[in-house]
């Protein structure tokens, strides 16, 4: 039984993540992402350390606000700390911080119930 779940077509879907690389509709990247729904970003930043809402704040400038935004912290899951989940709230974002695996997995659930949703992922 095919337990896929039914994806709208030119919606971003990840395919595959980890080894050093994310796998988005069949193109391979070699950096930390965002990704939105209709498209994938470069996010420069090296670690969870460098975290703070001004990385995002120039994303959700250029797009539209997520609803949800899905933080994938690497290999294991971090915290992001209260005064972090605040000045999300300021934006009206609901940060859900977890692995990196466990946020693409997510990232493609929640597209499929066509959720307002965006992902930052860290390299595995």
């Amino acid at each position: 039984m095919d337990v896929t779940p039914l994806i709208q077509k030119g919606k971003k879907v990840i395919n595959k993540y980890g080894k050093g690389s994310f796998t988005v509709d069949d193109v391979r990247y070699s950096s930390n992402i965002v990704i939105l729904p209709d498209k994938v970003l470069s996010w420069n930043i090296v670690s969870f350390n460098e975290l703070s809402v001004d990385v995002f704040k120039e994303i959700f400038r250029q797009e539209l606000t997520p609803e949800i935004l899905l933080i994938g912290t690497g290999e294991n899951h971090q915290n992001l700390g209260y005064h972090l989940e605040a000045e999300f709230a300021k934006l009206n974002v609901i940060p859900e911080v977890m692995s990196t695996g466990a946020a693409a997995r997510t990232y493609n659930t929640l597209l499929a119930e066509s959720r307002n949703i965006a992902a930052a992922l860290i390299l595995v």
